[in-house]
């Protein structure tokens, strides 16, 4: 058994399989107040990757979906 993979004040985490790699997202209800992510593929280490990965502004709890290649690019240039 591992200790948290993420900070305290912390919840609503999704997981995403990308790959080989599971991304885990997660809303930090405390200050700072902010939607990040960390990742692995194993499940024993943790990668933080919140500063690679795009949110909306004031987002809090996610779900994640799988979109074609072209609306995700539409998407994340806010089209």
């Amino acid at each position: 058994m591992s200790g948290p993979l993420t900070g305290a004040w912390v919840e609503g985490p999704p997981v995403a399989q990308i790959g080989s790699e599971w991304w885990i997202y997660f809303d930090h209800y405390a200050r700072p107040q902010l939607y990040w992510a960390v990742r692995t593929t194993d499940c024993k280490s943790f990668e933080d990757v919140g500063s690679q990965a795009i949110f909306p502004a004031d987002h809090r709890h996610g779900t994640v979906v799988r979109l074609p290649e072209a609306l995700a690019r539409q998407v994340a240039r806010g089209q």
